[in-house]
């Protein structure tokens, strides 16, 4: 019997890590997922605004 008490409580052990691992890879995947779709828009403005800075430089130097 208590073999079998111990059996249940593994058991139940296993499966409390497996939705807890389940749950803390979500939250994981989902701030990854965050971030990547913040950073695409964040690289296209800095690469734009980077241009603008380029071409404006580039006009600075023709005058002098």
């Amino acid at each position: 019997m208590f073999a079998n008490n111990s059996l249940i409580k593994n058991i139940l052990i296993i499966v409390l890590v497996l939705i807890v691992g389940g749950w803390a890879l979500g939250i994981v995947g989902n701030l990854l997922w965050l971030a990547v779709r913040l950073l695409i828009p964040c690289a296209i403005i800095y690469g734009i605004v980077q241009w603008i800075s380029d071409r404006s430089n580039a006009s600075r130097r023709r005058k002098f």
